[in-house]
């Protein structure tokens, strides 16, 4: 029997990982992360009869793929700020460089339409909608963003942009209710994801990376010891030679007395 038992729930494993591979391909999340968002179907592949399992499992392979495109937009929308409706965006091009300028689009409301980002010299391809109504954010050398406030309503309304300089910049009109979010200590903005409508920009989501100068477990640069000795040592010899030249000049006074 459970040689039997094992043999027919076969098709159900197969639409299992079928539909779990399914979550990660369309969500563009990590396999472990595509199993937790996946796992109402271990739950419902333990509730089915096996019997039934076997033979319905092309009714089961599909709605357990529907159900994988489901999970692949929830799963996506738990790291968003703001309103989770709308379609995805990642803004690609962090392997490029560091963020040199942000580009914020907006309604005749001015409410935020679309955002591109500006890797060293390269523009993004703008997420959400173009307009001819739009202001940028231009960053220093060494300057990053460290933290970033905003407000949502229908829309999102408003993004404060803090760097490491002590600088905010705000695009938009703060009505609403209030986001914030940060990286923590050492971390700044590498890119940024979120849902759009063809409104406006819906919800938001910041990707963080660890500033190149100082990351955890790098270790510290350590002076030239060799050269420092080699001052010392030479530091020495000059006093050695004063003190001999002093020497000679006490023994010429003696011997003139």
């Amino acid at each position: 029997m459970p040689v039997l038992c094992t043999v027919l729930l076969l098709p159900c494993k197969f639409v299992y990982k079928l539909a779990v591979k399914s979550t990660q391909a369309l969500s563009g999340i990590d396999w472990p992360s595509s199993r937790l968002c996946s796992v109402f179907f271990i739950v419902s592949t333990i509730h089915r009869p096996p019997h039934s399992c076997l033979v319905n499992s092309g009714g089961a392979m599909l709605l357990l793929l529907t159900l994988a495109v489901l999970a692949g937009a929830t799963c996506r929308a738990q790291n968003i700020l703001g309103n989770t409706i709308g379609s995805y965006f990642y803004i690609h091009g962090e392997e490029q460089g560091e963020i040199k300028a942000i580009r914020i689009f907006y309604t005749l409301a001015r409410r935020l339409k679309g955002i591109q980002l500006q890797f060293q010299n390269n523009w993004s391809d703008i997420k959400g909608v173009r307009s001819s109504r739009y202001e940028e954010f231009l960053l220093n050398d060494d300057e990053y963003v460290i933290k970033v406030l905003g407000t949502v309503g229908l829309c999102l309304n408003s993004l404060t942009f803090i760097t490491n300089k002590g600088t905010e910049f705000s695009f938009g009109k703060k009505k609403g209710r209030p986001i914030v979010e940060s990286g923590g200590p050492d971390q700044h903005l590498q890119t940024v994801n979120g849902m759009h409508s063809p409104v406006c920009l819906q919800g938001i989501g910041f990707k963080w990376t660890y500033n190149t100068v100082m990351r955890p477990g790098e270790p510290v640069p350590i002076s030239n010891t060799n050269k420092v000795k080699e001052d010392i040592k030479d530091k020495y010899k000059v006093e050695d030679d004063d003190d001999d030249d002093d020497d000679d000049e006490d023994d010429h006074n003696i011997d003139e007395e």
